[in-house]
């Protein structure tokens, strides 16, 4: 470009400077503006900020779908910028699915980054060749639209001599080339290797199709670079597996990791080299609940289960099948009659115990004996820390020893709420006793409890966690152990002990680990030793609990 021109330009981009902290209402405006093309350095304003060129290019892209602005998308875009200023070298982006992630980095970055730098190469793919020419296809229609060139038209043009879908160059000897996982176009080389979706979900458990992939990212793709000293390596996928191309880089290290769960972990939170951070502060809280609120991320939830929604929306793959707790250990019963989960529930005539292999039995309420276990936060709730959770679980046993979760308690609360909490189940379930964890907030709830005339063993954790519940472990691959089927605390129940020890709070293990070690000593102890050893009669000081019966 001419002199002129570039003074204008750096004019242009101090006069905006400001973009960055603008609010929706003021991007939008000036979106407008430059996709109206009613002033030239709006325009240019555009070339300098990522951000309010996805604004404005929205409507030639998706011209019937509205643009839902997102801080999700702002970090997305930023970070690519910094790839486009050199700052960041390899980025992992990990983000939940229908967020936008395609767009943002295979549409409207490269052709922003064209505008400046129509020399550019660009390698893109995906697992699936029909993925990379969407984008590759959207990406021309957006560089080839009259809003596009009448705005950066005298930049480059793309050469008719090579110009199809999959692979188009300008007149600057830059390319974009879209290919597959294990595409024979990666003979080429790129200054930017991109791969968005390397896996398909529906092959997640495939050990086969994983290597295949890393094999052909390792070997083939990540030594396409051009120039191993300035190119740029991004990757932008949902996590399907433990072992994906994700926890594979990041295993080998050497990458910026964005990592952008759908519902906010205070204890995972993001922090990058920009120094940027996920800006959610109450756990739970959504990611872009404009477009996925609550109905939707719960929906989401239902149709992928919990190891499939703790991946692709959550980031945190679980092993397959499970970690310490598999998934083919998992049993369910329902009520025959009675009413669950109110504040005045109304026993069930009877307990229908379901079978994998289809069959069911039953068992009658009155013929279980009732306790409670109760693991008390080991910290209250507070600004500058990450408090646990209170969990209060109600089991019914069964004569032949089988446990069945009736009813579970889990808040975040002080040490007063939690020990009214326990006063409050224990009488509304009648239970025969309630064994309480002494750590933590528990010797103040152990005291409140008893002065309420409630029957309380006191009970001292030993050993770590993981060590701890390989009792409840033992009577879960026994089939010992029921859920009741579709408890509201059943999805994040699941999901905990899948991910187990790695989860994000391990307090539902622990109270079900104390169960099982109870239920060990009333009950159903010919069964269990049957399949492996009690960790509480061993002998041994580094696993179990002690029983402070006073």
């Amino acid at each position: 470009p001419p002199p002129e021109y570039r003074e204008r330009e750096k004019n242009s981009a101090r006069r905006y400077r400001f973009l960055p902290r603008m609010t929706d209402t003021r991007a939008d405006d000036l979106a407008r503006d430059i996709a109206s093309a009613v002033d030239a350095e709006l325009a240019a304003a555009a070339e300098q900020n990522l951000r309010l060129f996805v604004r404005a290019a929205w409507k030639t892209v998706e011209p019937h779908t509205p643009f839902i602005p997102g801080w999700h998308l702002d970090a997305i875009c930023d970070h690519l910028a910094a790839i486009s200023a050199g700052t960041i070298r390899n980025l992992l982006i990990n983000v939940p699915p229908r967020h936008m992630k395609s767009l943002a980095v295979g549409v409207f970055w490269p052709a922003w980054e064209w505008i400046a730098a129509p020399q550019r190469r660009w390698l893109f793919a995906a697992y699936g060749l029909s993925l990379s020419e969407r984008d590759s296809l959207k990406c021309r229609r957006l560089i080839e639209s009259p809003w596009y060139q009448s705005l950066w038209g005298d930049r480059f043009m793309l050469r008719i001599d090579q110009n199809t879908k999959l692979r188009y160059e300008t007149d600057h000897a830059g390319h974009r080339i879209a290919t597959s996982v294990g595409g024979a176009a990666t003979g080429e080389g790129g200054d930017r290797v991109v791969v968005d979706d390397p896996h398909n979900v529906i092959e997640r458990q495939s050990e086969a199709a994983r290597l295949e992939a890393l094999t052909w990212w390792d070997e083939t793709m990540s030594t396409r670079l051009n120039d191993p000293k300035t190119a740029a390596k991004v990757i932008v996928m949902q996590r399907i597996h433990e072992k994906d191309l994700s926890g594979h880089v990041l295993e080998q290290g050497g990458y910026v990791h964005l990592c952008l769960p759908a519902e906010f972990e205070l204890s995972r939170r993001c922090i990058t080299v920009l120094d940027w951070r996920d800006p959610r502060t109450n756990e739970g809280e959504l990611l872009w609940p404009a477009r996925l609120g609550e109905k939707e991320i719960a929906d989401f939830k239902l149709r992928l289960g919990p190891e499939g929604y703790a991946g692709q929306f959550q980031q945190r793959p679980a092993p397959a099948g499970g970690g310490r707790f598999k998934a083919d250990w998992f049993r369910y019963w329902r009520m025959m009659g009675g009413v669950a989960e109110t504040e005045d529930p109304v026993p069930p005539s009877s307990y229908v115990l379901l079978h994998p292999d289809g069959s069911e039995h039953l068992v009658r309420p009155r013929d279980c004996q009732r306790i409670a276990v109760m693991d008390p936060a080991g910290t209250e709730p507070g600004e500058r820390n990450h408090p646990c959770f209170t969990v209060i679980q109600v089991w019914d046993v069964t004569p032949t020893g089988d446990m069945l979760l009736v009813h579970q308690y889990r808040r975040q609360v002080q040490a007063p709420d939690a020990a009214a909490a326990a006063v409050r189940v224990c009488q509304r379930f009648d239970v025969a006793y309630i064994a309480i964890e002494k750590d933590g907030l528990g010797l103040g709830v152990v005291q409140t409890v008893r002065r309420e005339g409630i029957a309380v063993r006191a009970i001292k954790a030993k050993g770590p966690k993981d060590a701890r519940t390989q009792t409840a472990e033992i009577r879960m691959a026994a089939g010992q152990i029921y859920f009741r089927q579709g408890a509201p605390y059943l999805f994040d129940l699941e999901q905990e002990l899948l991910q187990f020890p790695n989860s994000e709070y391990a307090d539902q293990a622990d109270a079900l680990a104390h169960a099982a070690m109870l239920v060990a000593r009333i009950g159903g102890r010919s069964d269990e030793m049957a399949v492996g050893a009690d960790p509480m009669e061993s002998g041994s000081d580094n696993a179990g609990w002690e029983d402070l019966r006073e």
